[in-house]
């Protein structure tokens, strides 16, 4: 009997688990995005991605950290065709950093 007690709390225990660590899976999966860049529109503060065959407009923070290489840049520095990792902010509209160069990232 006991057992079936314990082992009804753990089911219990996932169960209630599971959901959050869904989501905390999905809020890291969403404030990160990595692909091929479009196009930059400096003035505009925006950039296109092109992500697993899918084009995306991100709205770039003011004070974005852009890194080409290693080296500090400006966002008018990224040039299409480049390979790019955007950390998003936390609703997933708004690029904080971008960083060019690197592995090649999976855009299939």
């Amino acid at each position: 009997m006991q057992r079936v007690v314990v082992l009804f709390v753990a089911v219990a225990a996932l169960l209630v688990a599971a959901p959050v660590l869904c989501a905390q899976d999905q809020a890291q999966k969403a404030q990160g995005v990595q692909g091929v860049v479009k196009s930059v529109d400096a003035s505009a503060g925006t950039i296109t991605l092109t992500v697993k065959k899918e084009d995306k407009t991100y709205n770039v923070a003011k004070d974005v950290r852009v890194r080409i290489e290693g080296e500090s840049k400006t966002l008018a520095d990224v040039k299409p065709g480049a390979r790019a990792r955007l950390r998003l902010s936390e609703d997933g509209k708004t690029v904080l950093a971008i960083n060019v160069g690197g592995r090649k990232p999976n855009t299939n």
